[in-house]
């Protein structure tokens, strides 16, 4: 049995985080392939042979000569290269968590996207204020879910009856992470 829920445990964080491997796969590509290249440049010259782009001795002419180049494009070249460089960083220390919560089941690991959360908030909130599905809408954070709802003019809006429902909702789901709801009653549109 505890080989099952360990494989749980596995397919439920493989589910719930994004992958950074094909960024991984994608800069080790061009490193390899900018060594390749350098190798063959290198072995090229010490045979004698003409260079397939530039020689070891051209590039080193090439960097000796960067003194020479207008400052402009030497600090365009470095920006881009900072952006790059957090870029990278980025990806690699980034949070790389997937809208995705999930639901208890003691025989499957169940995975609900954010948005379909979402969307069942927003019907829980209208059925509990008998208020249109169209005049609320609903943001799913890591923790938080806020659901906003814009009344029409001259019909009120109960928050504590909405704010009651939605937690019942949020507490019989027993999502994990668990999720907290706020409600926000926004300026009222007239009309229907």
């Amino acid at each position: 049995m505890s080989d099952i829920t360990r494989g749980y445990g596995r397919i439920r964080r493989r589910e719930t985080h994004a992958s950074r491997s094909t960024s991984a796969v994608v800069v080790a590509i061009v490193l390899i392939a900018a060594l390749a290249w350098l190798v063959v440049e290198i072995v090229l010259a010490a045979a004698g042979q003409q260079p397939l782009l530039l020689s070891p001795a051209g590039m080193v002419e090439g960097i000796a000569a960067l003194g020479g180049v207008p400052v402009g494009w030497l600090w365009g070249a470095g920006a881009v290269l900072a952006v790059l460089g957090l870029v990278l960083l980025g990806l690699g220390l980034g949070r790389g968590r997937r809208p995705r919560h999930v639901l208890p089941n003691d025989r499957a690991v169940v995975v609900v996207d954010d948005e379909v959360i979402a969307s069942a908030l927003v019907r829980a909130a209208a059925d509990a204020d008998g208020i249109d599905p169209d005049r609320a809408v609903s943001s799913i954070s890591r923790r938080t879910a806020v659901v906003r709802v814009t009344p029409t003019s001259g019909v009120p809006v109960q928050r504590d009856r909405i704010a009651e429902a939605l937690g019942e909702r949020l507490q019989q789901w027993g999502l994990a992470p668990s999720l907290r709801s706020r409600v926000q009653i926004q300026k009222a549109k007239v009309g229907a």
